[in-house]
């Protein structure tokens, strides 16, 4: 590594020759070598640990630089090897200040060197047979301002350091949380909220997740969370979940999917009201709101009622003084209602699971009217 000594620098009109007994007459260059310990850079400064030639004695020698980060690696000052910084620092400081009060010379910062004069004490006890004890005063009195300048200085930078950090932890800590939010997407996504054994059937059609709440349904109302959906016709409607094991994950990773378009799933012969699992993996055959296997034409005049489509709807939809969620039921014949499997109403009888029975044609259903709507129960 070259590095550039300034002729008419601190370096080397006081470091060099008071550490280590030669100046050069003009700014020269000094190959570094075994460069190792190199800090960050602070207030454009850098310290490293090398190795260089005495120019004076041919001997290699190693020392302590503090380095200004420009392209031509500048050295600002060197210290003793293995010296505590701290004390070093004042010594250069008083160094400098001295010779700027021309108190004392480059020469003889090479003569104090010949003496083996290497400490601030040794220093100052030669100064006090040269000067008074007032001028020694003052070159101290100096020194210790700039020094407490510097420290001043560092301990500033220390405090925007530890302020920068803080706020690199915090933006650590916001990458972690959105890595974690990602992975629970993702087990979102591959069906993560429940894996029972007796299975559930994926629910025709696509849905967008307009909000996620809580509340309580079920025979015991039992604590529920509640996914409001969106099909592609803009009707609304909610799909629960009571499931204790796992809950509050349940919620977290719904609340994650708002605004995402999903499929959902349905245990057993539960109604389309409830949810077991929650997908963003959409097929092409998940984007229409009827499964393949009944995208054809049913003669109306045939036996049986062909069970083409069921949504599970707002009872608002058909009558506005109903509460709660209603089976639309699509067949060859027509557009039926029934209520849902699990009504939260215990006065209302259970209706069947007509989900469960999608592409097949049901012979023992009943169709009636009532309160201005067709009915469809199964015997």
């Amino acid at each position: 590594m070259i590095v550039k000594v300034q002729g008419n620098g601190h370096a080397n009109l006081d470091s060099f020759p008071f550490r280590y007994g030669f100046t050069y007459s003009t700014t020269e260059r000094l190959e570094l070598t075994n460069v190792k310990n190199k800090s960050e850079v602070v207030d454009n400064r850098y310290h490293i640990d090398a190795s260089f030639k005495n120019p004076e004695t041919n001997k290699t020698e190693k020392g302590h630089f503090v380095l200004l980060n420009d392209n031509e690696s500048t050295v600002v000052t060197v210290w003793g090897f293995g010296m505590d910084n701290k004390d070093e620092t004042r010594l250069s400081e008083t160094l400098r200040s001295a010779r700027v009060r021309g108190k004392i010379t480059t020469n003889d910062m090479m003569v104090m060197h010949s003496q083996k004069i290497r400490s601030l004490d040794e220093f100052i006890d030669y100064l006090a047979d040269k000067l008074s004890d007032t001028e020694v005063a003052l070159i101290n009195e100096d020194a210790n301002k700039k020094v407490e300048n510097l420290s001043k200085a560092l301990s500033k930078l220390h405090q925007e350091k530890q302020s920068l950090q803080s706020d690199i932890d915090k933006k650590e800590s916001e990458v972690n949380e959105y890595k974690k939010i990602i992975a629970e997407l993702k087990s979102a996504t591959n069906n993560a909220y429940d894996n029972r054994n007796s299975g559930g059937v994926w629910n025709p059609g696509v849905y967008t997740v307009i909000s996620v709440s809580r509340g309580n349904k079920g025979r015991n109302n039992q604590k529920a969370i509640f996914v409001r959906l969106r099909d592609k016709s803009g009707f609304e409607f909610e799909v629960a979940n009571n499931w204790a094991r796992g809950l509050e994950d349940r919620y977290r990773q719904a609340k994650i999917l708002i605004g995402e378009t999903i499929k959902y799933s349905t245990l057993g012969s539960f109604g389309r009201d409830w949810f077991m699992n929650i997908s963003t993996d959409i097929s092409e055959s998940d984007l229409s709101n009827r499964p393949k296997t009944v995208m054809r034409q049913v003669q109306t005049n045939s036996p049986g009622y062909y069970i083409e489509d069921v949504q599970v709807v707002s009872g608002s939809e058909f009558n506005s003084n109903w509460r709660g969620n209603m089976q639309k039921v699509t067949t060859n014949k027509g557009i039926y209602i029934d209520n849902i499997t699990n009504p939260e109403n215990p006065m209302l009888t259970p209706g069947f699971d007509w989900s469960s029975i999608i592409g097949t044609t049901v012979y023992d259903a009943v169709i009636n009217h009532s309160r201005g709507c067709d009915w469809i129960n199964k015997r």
